[in-house]
C-alpha cells in the first residue's frame, strides 16, 4: 500500500512539474487569480452598495474556483492515463526491438 501511495504522490508531483514547465499554464494561473480577486472586489462593492447583483457575484465566487479545481483534477487524471498508455506503447516497442535483434543474431 505504501508503494501505491508513493506512486500516486509521484504522479501528482510529475503532473505539477509539467504544469509549471509550460508558460501558457502560468499565464492562465495568473488570469484565474485576477478573476478571483476581481470577483472578491465585486462581492465587496455590491455588498456595500446593496446592489441586486450581490448574490450572483457571491455564487460566481464559489463556482469559479470549484470549476478550476475540477479542471485541474480532470487534467491530472487524463495526463496520468496518457502517460500509462505511452509507457505501454514504449514497452511493447522495446520488446519488439529486442525480438528483432534476437532474430537477426540467430540468422547470422
Amino acid at each position: 500500500m505504501n508503494e501505491n501511495k508513493r506512486t500516486q504522490i509521484t504522479d501528482t508531483e510529475n503532473f505539477y512539474r509539467k504544469l509549471r514547465a509550460h508558460p501558457v499554464f502560468r499565464v492562465l494561473a495568473i488570469l484565474c487569480l485576477l478573476v478571483i480577486v476581481a470577483l472578491i472586489v465585486c462581492v465587496m462593492v455590491t455588498g456595500i452598495t446593496g446592489s441586486k447583483y450581490f448574490w450572483a457575484f457571491l455564487v460566481l465566487l464559489m463556482v469559479i474556483p470549484l470549476m478550476m479545481y475540477v479542471f485541474l483534477w480532470l487534467a491530472r487524471l487524463l495526463s496520468n492515463l496518457y502517460d500509462e498508455k505511452l509507457e505501454k506503447v514504449m514497452e511493447e516497442a522495446e520488446k519488439e526491438a529486442q525480438k528483432d535483434t534476437v532474430e537477426n543474431q540467430e540468422e547470422i
